[in-house]
């Protein structure tokens, strides 16, 4: 693939050239980068003008040897709203003097793209290496909302990696053919011991690295799945009727069941959710639009 090199800040960034052919198909990938955001939040509603991060973690996992041999922890200082809620410290463990001395959004974004560096997945012109890997997430949230609305907003132009990436639930979904409703359902569906705590950024990414060695040891096919705007192009999921029942049983022909047979989400949670995200899931499904707290 060629990329052409654009600068931007302190940074570059690298776009595919036009005319380009890009695949989703990577079997192959050498390093899957598990990364969880962690933000700051207030129990119910939203934080005005801009919700940040407040933890970037992240686990350099080797599929050959299916395990994690590095990992990259940074806690963010939130720069416009700047205090630390009392709920964001009891869910994430995340008080205000970690991240009163802490490294700015855009200085992370440099750290990272150096940890990036050290293990050759990009050059010093943060240009892609011939080592093929992707970023993984749990969800869609942490990439295209949190990280591309915090960019945004301080006018930072991100690398290349951040603009398409492995969603794990789509590839436990298209494995274990039905949609794992949380990170708690996967693993236990999966049969995993919880390390740490949930909403701790690096023990959510270690946590992941354990589903993403289940999922490898199933035969999972991992696939970048999605993008800033929506599905990947050419990702290609599970279809509806390779879904499962409640009993997990085939039912061709029926819609889909969205979630874990052993969970099932509120009707009126998914319903406000389904309206929106019409990206959540594969659009060869049955259901047009689908939760974006699901994706």
């Amino acid at each position: 693939m060629t990329y052409h090199r654009k600068d931007f800040n302190c940074q570059r960034t690298w776009y595919p050239a036009r005319g380009t052919k890009t695949s989703s198909r990577m079997t192959d990938f050498r390093f899957l980068v598990v990364v969880d955001l962690e933000a700051n939040c207030v129990e119910n509603g939203r934080i005005e003008p801009l919700q940040e991060t407040i933890e970037f973690s992240a686990v350099l996992f080797d599929m050959r040897k299916t395990q994690g041999v590095d990992q990259f922890q940074e806690y963010v200082r939130p720069e416009v709203v700047r205090r630390i809620t009392p709920f964001c410290t009891k869910l994430t463990g995340i008080t205000q003097d970690d991240v009163a001395e802490a490294l700015s959004f855009k200085e992370v974004i440099e750290e990272f793209d150096n940890w990036l560096q050290k293990h050759g997945l990009v050059d010093s012109f943060c240009a892609p290496t011939h080592i093929p890997w992707a970023i993984a997430t749990i969800g869609e949230w942490d990439l295209r909302t949190l990280l591309k609305n915090q960019a945004n907003y301080h006018n930072i132009r991100l690398p290349y990696y951040y603009e398409h990436w492995v969603n794990l639930k789509l590839i436990f979904r298209d494995q274990l053919l039905y949609y794992p409703y949380s990170m708690a359902t996967m693993m236990k569906d999966l049969g995993i011991i919880k390390i740490g705590k949930f909403h701790s950024g690096i023990d959510d990414a270690t946590n992941t690295c354990q589903i993403v060695r289940k999922l490898v040891k199933k035969g999972a096919d991992f696939q970048i799945t999605s993008n800033l705007q929506g599905r990947f192009p050419s990702y290609q999921g599970a279809t509806a009727d390779q879904w499962q029942n409640s009993e997990g049983k085939l039912f061709p022909g029926q819609p889909p069941k969205m979630y874990s047979p052993e969970r099932s989400p509120n009707p009126i949670y998914l319903k406000a959710a389904m309206k929106n995200d019409i990206y959540a899931y594969n659009t060869s499904l049955y259901i047009p639009n689908a939760a974006q707290h699901l994706g």
